[in-house]
């Protein structure tokens, strides 16, 4: 068989060639590519009748190759398998599900989570953030409490030196979609169609972006941004995927908590990538074996697709970097969605509301505004044959 993704590494040729050693007769050709190439190769080997028999998906490239034929779903495969429950064996299935059918068992997960600088926290006689997810109060208006009190200007002459996050930028979804989800909307409905932007929940979520920065001060204003950075002391929070903090160090102890929850509860960005197989392969049940095992049991601590590992293994080596581990358990225990331009028509549609929130960021337009000119441009796109 091969198996194509797009970040090979000594540790991942090892893995493979111990599962040949655990399956004689089984042989396993890496096919790698860099990033950048790696989707236009897939589909030129679609195109030639070459696709391998495992391959690794981006999230946001999944709903294309589906619809391109590149991928079979294994749900059939799943239901086979009586050594696997997806609901509660696997982390992020939503990752590996489009339109309801489940393409493969997601891996290079994570949560995005809020980072804090806990010196900051205790100069400031503040509670941890992890002691408010404790006391059921790590809300949107505790979340401010604490960004005000944490956002200073140190020599008195109106400019902030410190914000309490460093930036809400519409380029960048962790910035700004769970806020959005937090106050019960969305930018789509999740049958892929039905149009949701203009929704009172959504500009609800949109605004308190927005709020952040101009009205509460927390956060810098678009063009203060670029000063204001998490490593270097000028923030004291961050949103950061936790996949990025194993090997990460920093000159101040760092911790992770949840994002704040809005109206509508707790809800995080999250996702992985499936290891997928093609529609193509001569040996379903073996790819769909291998697939499985790597994702699950190769024992590499950055795939972290299964909940056991997430629970006992994973907890232990992120709880080296940081305090409280347990918060990415915690995340997962609540609603958790992918980016908003996980989408067939993706990259179009994330063209146009990035383009126009960026405008609401910047209060060039209101978020009303914003979501009206969204609506108009991305209805004829949606409803395209």
């Amino acid at each position: 068989m091969t198996f194509a993704l797009w970040s090979s590494s000594p540790e991942v040729e090892e893995a493979v060639r111990r599962y040949e050693e655990l399956n004689p007769g089984i042989n396993i050709e890496i096919l790698y590519k860099p990033n950048e190439e790696y989707r236009q190769h897939i589909q030129l080997l679609a195109a030639s009748g070459m696709l391998p028999d495992v391959i690794v998906v981006d999230r946001k490239w999944l709903p294309q190759f589906v619809e391109l034929g590149i991928v079979r779903p294994i749900d059939d495969l799943v239901a086979a398998d009586p050594y696997l429950d997806l609901e509660s064996d696997v982390t992020e299935i939503v990752s590996g599900t489009y339109q309801g059918k489940f393409y493969g068992i997601p891996i290079w997960g994570g949560v995005c989570l809020m980072w804090y600088n806990v010196p900051m926290f205790a100069e400031n006689a503040l509670p941890r953030s992890v002691d408010l997810v404790k006391a059921n109060n790590w809300t949107w208006d505790t979340f401010l409490e604490v960004g005000r009190k944490l956002t200073a200007d140190f020599n008195g002459d109106g400019q902030m030196d410190r914000f309490a996050i460093p930036q809400v930028s519409a380029s960048w979804a962790p910035a700004w979609a769970p806020f959005v989800w937090q106050a019960g909307g969305d930018m789509i409905g999740e049958d892929g169609y039905t149009i949701l932007v203009d929704s009172p929940e959504t500009i609800a979520g949109l605004q308190f972006c927005v709020d952040l920065m101009w009205e509460y001060r927390i956060a810098p204003l678009p063009w203060e941004k670029e000063k204001v950075k998490f490593y270097s002391g000028t923030s004291a929070m961050e949103f950061g995927w936790v996949a990025t903090i194993p090997g990460r160090t920093m000159n101040f102890e760092m911790d992770i908590v949840m994002y704040p929850a809005g109206p509508a509860g707790y809800y995080h960005l999250a996702g992985g990538c499936p290891v997928a197989i093609s529609s193509t392969t001569e040996y379903v049940q073996e790819a769909y074996d291998f697939a499985k095992w790597y994702a699950m049991e190769s024992g590499l601590l950055t795939t972290v697709a299964s909940m056991e590992v997430i629970r006992n293994e994973y907890l232990d080596y992120l709880g080296e970097w940081v305090a409280s581990p347990e918060q990415v358990v915690l995340a997962m225990s609540h609603p958790i969605k992918m980016e908003p331009n996980v989408h067939p028509k993706g990259s179009s549609l994330n063209s146009i509301w990035s383009k126009e929130l960026n405008r609401a960021f910047h209060q060039e337009i209101s978020v009303e505004q914003a979501v009206e000119n969204i609506v108009a441009m991305i209805r004829p796109i949606l409803e395209e044959e």
